[in-house]
């Protein structure tokens, strides 16, 4: 499930999970695409809590369902690498799977140890830059230990993108990288 950037589209998703969590269906929730932390909301001209703050509610309601302190599995939550609120979530400690979604800007940002820009969703503008290697690292240290949490690769980061092979499912995940110092 992707959640648009509004009242409606969170809430929404927020009662689908909670029925499929109570079918003990397995759900995707993309938080990807709210706007970030601060971003001003015009109609009424106050600043958005962001993507994590939504994220805390889906935790702290969907969690309550399955009882609080056990790792839920049929929960996967997600969000983009380049998402301003990228390290707010990945700080972010719930019950729930997490994935990030990397792109091919950032894997070559990454492979270089340089920059990457974080995007607002909303306006499509850059709002900041941060160390690829670095927020590798946060994301490495976060999927460590758990064997459902980890990286989706969109289709452009893949290396063997335009080619007559390449795959159909988006999601490819590795096994948790433990160790990768940077130089």
């Amino acid at each position: 499930m992707i959640i648009e950037d509004n009242l409606e589209s969170i809430f929404e998703t927020l009662k689908k999970a909670a029925i499929a969590l109570r079918d003990e269906d397995r759900i995707s929730i993309d938080f990807s695409k709210l706007r970030p932390r601060g971003d001003i909301i015009s109609s009424v001209q106050k600043p958005a809590q962001g993507a994590v703050a939504f994220y805390e509610i889906f935790n702290q309601a969907l969690s309550g369902l399955i009882g609080g302190g056990t790792k839920e599995k049929n929960i996967t939550v997600i969000l983009k690498v380049n998402h301003p609120d990228i390290l707010e979530f990945l700080s972010y400690k719930s019950n729930f799977t997490t994935k990030i979604e990397v792109n091919a800007e950032f894997m070559r940002a990454m492979e270089n140890d340089q920059m990457y820009d974080l995007i607002d969703p909303r306006t499509g503008l850059t709002v900041n830059k941060l160390s690829a290697r670095n927020v590798y690292n946060l994301i490495s240290d976060k999927i460590a230990g758990s064997e459902e949490s980890g990286i989706i690769y969109s289709q452009e980061s893949l290396p063997f993108n335009g080619s007559a092979t390449q795959p159909q499912a988006k999601e490819i995940i590795p096994p948790p990288i433990m160790a990768m110092v940077s130089q």
